[in-house]
């Protein structure tokens, strides 16, 4: 299991190759990766432990307008597929749109009219495993702003072309592709785009949006009225996750909190010819109807993965089921890392904290699933020998028994030091709770080590 103490290791993984001209920038971006992954919701200069040298070396790297933002994206993108290459267990492909808005008069620089949306759109891909819903990275990125620059128009003629253009970049990455099933939701439903993956070759599962006059065994319907017609193959449980409630805004409804909770479904599957809205030709699909029994849940799912079984059915809809991993990205990056809230001077420093803290806060989701997965494993595969001491003192107000804690009672332990009380009765715990306790810890630790470091020096008269 990786431990939440390796930040030295996860910096030179994901950043050891990254192209920015000259080593010692390199270098540089690797502490500062390493500060940041230790420390991941502080200040920078929190982060670099008041260090003046290492501090000094951190604004250097951001305020240099030699390095290039993308490069530095490029470096985990290549980490990234380089971990997944030596296998051959399938992968998912997880694609969403979310915006990055500075907190602070940056984001009017971002402004095109009164009332627009201020900050930076970002399409992520991010890969995970498709067994266990494990996060393994990001595997390619775009970055751009409605006040487009030549290169960024260049780049997205159309915002709906995102999904193409992603899907291009990730081809130099050089994966099997028959490894990789994308899987995006209503947003993706766009019939160049579903033409695209049909033309690549290119495996997909994606939600309807659209109700598309279709073709089935010859007769001309909706998609929507075959879908309810289909037969049904099985039924199946799924989790619904908790979602906390949110305010109207320009580019968003309200919505009210929602509970983690588990519903019924029942799964119809069948195949259909989707026609081209702006033509006569069409492209075969297979679709999934999913619904819950009190209609809470409809997930209408477009694919060509084979239906034939039931296992074959509730597969397509378990990779769907993960799609909600990379909105927890998304938040791990706002709140774990706090990206939003990095005053940088400029607009282009503040890329390059956008580059450097994507794959922090991929990290973070990934340990924060680990540690959720890995109940009883002994908590030594988490936590250094004297980081474990350190806690159990804290928590259980005795020395580290001879039997190893778990990493369940590690993990919670950590949480406790954040304040954190289980008071919604889910046992689940938060990626910025997880870190605010595990920095506190890493400070006791520290506080720790130079006690003992002082004690074992000879006394001198």
């Amino acid at each position: 299991m990786e431990t939440i103490s390796n930040s030295f290791e996860f910096a030179q993984a994901t950043f050891g190759k990254a192209q920015l001209g000259d080593a010692r920038r390199t270098k540089r971006l690797m502490d500062a990766a390493t500060a940041l992954a230790q420390h991941p919701g502080s200040s920078i200069p929190a982060a670099c432990e008041n260090n003046g040298s290492r501090l000094e070396g951190f604004y250097k790297l951001i305020r240099n307008d030699a390095v290039d933002p993308e490069a530095i994206r490029q470096a985990a993108f290549g980490a990234t597929a380089e971990a997944v290459k030596p296998g051959n267990d399938l992968l998912l492909l997880i694609q969403d749109t979310t915006s990055i808005s500075p907190v602070h008069p940056l984001r009017e620089q971002l402004k095109t009219k009164p009332g627009s949306p201020l900050g930076y759109e970002v399409h992520t891909g991010m890969l995970v495993d498709a067994a266990d819903g494990v996060p393994i990275g990001i595997l390619g990125q775009l970055v751009w702003s409605r006040k487009h620059t030549k290169h960024e128009k260049k780049l997205l003629d159309v915002e709906s072309a995102k999904w193409q253009c992603l899907d291009e970049q990730i081809k130099k990455q050089d994966i099997d592709k028959k490894r990789l099933i994308r899987v995006g939701d209503r947003e993706a439903d766009f019939f160049d785009y579903l033409k695209y993956c049909d033309e690549e070759r290119n495996r997909f599962v994606i939600r309807a949006a659209q109700d598309r006059h279709i073709k089935q065994q010859g007769a001309f319907r909706r998609l929507r009225q075959a879908a309810e017609d289909a037969p049904i193959v099985g039924t199946r449980e799924i989790t619904i996750e908790q979602r906390g409630a949110q305010k109207k805004g320009l580019e968003q409804n309200a919505r009210a909190a929602r509970p983690r909770h588990r519903v019924t479904t029942m799964l119809r599957a069948t195949r259909v010819e989707l026609k081209n809205p702006n033509g006569k030709t069409y492209i075969s699909v297979n679709i999934v109807y999913v619904t819950s029994v009190d209609n809470e849940l409809e997930w209408l799912l477009l694919t060509q993965e084979p239906i034939s079984t039931l296992t074959e059915v509730e597969a397509i809809v378990s990779y769907y089921e993960k799609r909600w991993l990379i909105e927890q990205f998304h938040k791990s990056w706002k709140s774990g890392c706090k990206v939003e809230e990095r005053r940088m001077g400029s607009l282009d420093n503040f890329l390059r904290i956008m580059a450097i803290t994507m794959p922090i806060a991929l990290r973070l989701l990934r340990l924060q699933i680990l540690a959720n997965k890995a109940a009883e494993k002994p908590a030594i595969e988490a936590l250094s020998l004297l980081e474990l001491q350190v806690l159990w003192a804290k928590i259980e107000r005795t020395q580290l028994p001879t039997q190893m804690p778990s990493c369940e009672w590690a993990y919670r332990s950590i949480a406790k030091l954040a304040g954190w009380t289980d008071s919604k009765r889910t046992g689940r715990i938060g990626v910025d709770t997880l870190w605010r306790g595990h920095a506190i810890l890493i400070s006791l630790a520290d506080g720790w080590r130079a006690a003992l470091e002082f004690a074992a020096q000879p006394n001198k008269k």
